[in-house]
């Protein structure tokens, strides 16, 4: 009876736990899919949902802006710049009072996907620790010719591969040591039973492990409608950024199969360290083009200020005012009064 009592007060404790599993990854197809297979099990999903305020996304695009950072961003050092912003206490109690809010009696499961969201990964975990909910992280892993797209216009193939290995090499080191799983996409596809299945019963996710057969129809008619990847294709990149590209990929595959020890957490760490020489040496390369451009910029702002200044003199003395004023005889073409 005493072991059935420790058991039976176990499971409750369990129970009343609260959970926010933050899904992560590059593109939107993978970490909207499993966001969506979450939500449609019963977790709820903020992020999803249809006429509600955004107020996730705009709250990362505002400091994504605050802090000078592109969503997309490839800078090694726009981690460092976002970590500024994760540490200022006004920004993680307003986390702290939406998760608050949205974690109610009735709901103590919720699941967050944003594209701006591995950028905040401690602001996030701050705020959660402070409610006592449990933070998880999804790492979906797409291989890279799926999320980078030779047709793009605003970015060239080899920019996207930049900014890939960036989210994803720096979003591995970050949820590290935490409770995270990778799951690949393709997996997703073929059998999502598998992995949904297996962290929700790692991390006791009561909406996934207790999911009945409605549930389970809903969930697969939603993978037949959603985007299927195509064909994985060959990406042509110089060296050496194909083969960080390539050996990037091998790793996190690996990691999605379920190996997440000290010798692929090393060999990612290697992987890290590689991407930002590359990234470094390509800035000393581009040093000429970047004076140039801050060159244009400083007379851009010089010619701006210069006609500002000119505006004012004028609206000070009475010029430009007076001279649009007066006709051509010397009288004011102002309207008389009714």
């Amino acid at each position: 009876m005493v072991g059935l009592a420790r058991q039976l007060s176990g499971e409750t404790m369990a129970e009343e736990r609260r959970n926010a599993v933050l899904v992560l990854g590059a593109g939107t197809s993978g970490p909207g899919t499993v966001a969506g297979v979450l939500s449609i099990l019963g977790m709820h999903a903020p992020t999803l949902e249809h006429g509600s305020a955004p107020w996730v996304a705009e709250l990362h695009e505002r400091l994504l802006a605050r802090a000078n950072i592109a969503v997309d961003d490839a800078r090694p050092e726009a981690w460092f710049d976002a970590g500024r912003m994760s540490t200022q206490d006004q920004n993680r109690e307003r986390v702290e009072r939406w998760l608050d809010t949205v974690l109610t009696d009735e709901v103590d499961e919720i699941v967050i996907e944003d594209a701006g969201l591995p950028w905040f990964l401690d602001l996030w975990a701050g705020a959660a620790s402070r409610l006592d909910v449990d933070v998880a992280h999804v790492l979906t892993v797409s291989p890279p010719s799926h999320v980078i797209s030779a047709g793009r216009d605003d970015r060239s193939p080899l920019g996207q591969a930049i900014s890939w290995l960036n989210l994803m090499l720096h979003t591995e080191r970050a949820t590290r040591g935490g409770r995270r799983m990778a799951i690949r996409q393709a997996d997703l596809v073929e059998d999502w039973t598998v992995p949904i299945y297996a962290l929700g019963e790692q991390w006791g996710l009561r909406s996934v492990v207790e999911a009945n057969a409605r549930d389970l129809r809903a969930v697969h008619d939603y993978l037949d409608q959603a985007p299927r990847p195509g064909p994985t294709g060959e990406l042509r990149l110089p060296e050496p950024a194909q083969t960080l590209v390539q050996s990037t990929a091998a790793a996190l595959d690996r990691l999605a199969e379920g190996t997440d020890d000290e010798q692929l957490h090393r060999e990612l760490d290697d992987l890290r360290v590689a991407f930002i020489e590359l990234y470094e040496q390509a800035a000393e390369i581009a040093d000429s083009s970047v004076r140039a451009a801050e060159r244009r910029l400083r007379r851009a702002k010089d010619r701006f200020e210069k006609e500002r200044r000119e505006l004012a003199r004028d609206r000070d003395q009475g010029g430009l005012a007076g001279r649009l004023a007066v006709r051509r005889g010397g009288r004011s073409w102002r309207r008389r009064p009714a």
